[in-house]
């Protein structure tokens, strides 16, 4: 490193070490200019005349070796002594030049922060590349579906990064806002540098980039996106409860309200979910922004999304709920009496009566089957009454009954009928041997 070079070197780090760049150049500079003219001293004393002449006197080699010792050890307190062989680090080896620096030459602390400055600039540039980038993607989540996500948790983060990696260089856009809690660096990059403390500095700037990195494991884009697929989730499992809801509310819009008791529960889980995906995450979160910073935020999310996964199976339970009631509804039918007629109906060669499917509403649903229980008893009326026959509608039913439930027990009083019914091809009897 030629003399008119430190000083050029020495204002490329004033940027990022600029308490070392004073330093070096208030002592080392005139140390290292002490350092030269003590060596140009003793070249200026170094005598060779007596090797020339042949006169290899011991005392004068002696000295002139001490002379050359004494040149060579301030010049390498300034710089090797090849000055323009290149400078070559590894981060592993910040350490040992972090504590070692004091002993290190004028030339070996220059190259170090050189070295260190360029290094920080190339890593710097990459990230906040990444940072742009992924801060432009954020903003595409915001709508999931139609429904407000919140992307505080990311970008907020990627923000505090960002103004943190911009920091060390003078002139870079920083602002006023906090930085990233690290537990094991709690400072910034920036106030690692001031002080001297290389190793941790580096240190911290490899935790945020992995922070930043889509493929580590302690990436907050990945965790951000784990909560975007679960979100999506949660979003198409309140759309299905709507539908079913919907469904439910439509066909319970004339139901009496006594009616309606099973609704509730299922009514206040549904507008939960429905509040929740239409703006409650997103508020919750907005609200724990200025006391959760940092990753306190992303932890906030997780824990919001995750408690919304409990609205899973809601849509279910609101279509089961229509099912129980449509069920309940086609109780108002009455299957013993269609049966009796159906039986009627086959032993005449008459295609049997089928029970009508639930209607669009619950009123017209119980409309529809009080309506056809009438239809029934007219047209078994039909079968009996008013054809000459000794049994009537009435009682085929009951006999129906209870042969149907092995409870008939044959009376004097219904031989006549019986018999008729026998004609009719509605019973059979069975003869067998007296035991």
């Amino acid at each position: 490193m030629a003399a008119n070079q430190a000083p050029t070197l020495i204002r490329e780090i004033q940027d990022i070490f600029p308490s070392r760049a004073t330093e070096l150049e208030k002592s080392y500079l005139s140390m290292a200019a002490n350092h030269l003219k003590q060596a140009e001293g003793l070249a200026e004393q170094m005598q060779y005349s007596f090797i020339e002449s042949g006169d290899l006197s011991p005392e004068a080699m002696i000295a002139l070796v001490k002379t050359l010792y004494e040149f060579e050890q301030l010049v390498k307190k300034i710089c090797p002594l090849d000055p323009n062989r290149p400078f070559s680090l590894t981060p592993e080896q910040i350490k040992t030049y972090q504590d070692s620096y004091a002993q290190r030459s004028l030339w070996e602390k220059v190259h170090f922060l050189i070295w260190l400055r360029t290094q920080y600039i190339e890593r710097q540039n990459q990230l906040l590349s990444d940072l742009e980038s992924q801060l432009d993607e954020a903003a595409s989540y915001k709508q999931i579906q139609g429904k407000p996500f919140p992307t505080a948790p990311i970008t907020q983060v990627l923000r505090l990064i960002q103004n943190e990696v911009q920091a060390p260089v003078t002139g870079g856009t920083q602002t006023s806002m906090g930085w990233l809690q690290i537990p094991e660096y709690p400072q910034k990059i920036s106030q690692y540098f001031l002080v001297n403390q290389y190793v941790d500095g580096w240190k911290r700037l490899e935790k945020l980039e992995s922070f930043v990195s889509k493929t580590s494991p302690s990436s907050l884009w990945l965790r951000f996106i784990r909560q975007v697929d679960l979100w999506k989730n949660i979003v198409n499992q309140y759309q299905q409860a709507k539908q079913a809801w919907d469904q439910l509310n439509d066909f319970m819009q004339d139901a009496p309200e006594n009616a309606k008791t099973g609704m509730s529960d299922l009514g206040k889980e549904y507008q939960a979910v429905e509040d929740f995906v239409n703006g409650g995450l997103e508020h919750e979160i907005q609200s724990q922004i200025a006391s959760k910073p940092g990753l306190q935020l992303m932890n906030a999310l997780e824990a919001e999304v995750k408690a919304g996964e409990k609205y899973q199976g809601l849509a279910g339970q609101i279509s089961q709920l229509l099912e129980q009631i449509r069920q309940g509804l086609r109780q108002k039918i009455n299957a013993k009496r269609l049966e009796a007629l159906n039986h009627v109906l086959r032993a005449t060669g008459k295609p049997e009566k089928l029970a009508p499917q639930g209607k669009s509403t619950y009123q017209q649903t119980i409309d529809a089957y009080e309506g056809f229980n009438t239809e029934v008893e007219q047209q078994g009326k039909n079968m009996f009454e008013g054809q000459k026959k000794l049994t009537n509608w009435e009682l085929w039913v009951q006999i129906y009954r209870m042969l149907d439930e092995g409870k008939f027990t044959l009376k004097p009083e219904h031989d006549a009928n019986v018999n008729e019914l026998v004609q009719m091809g509605l019973l059979e009897r069975k003869i067998s041997l007296k035991r």
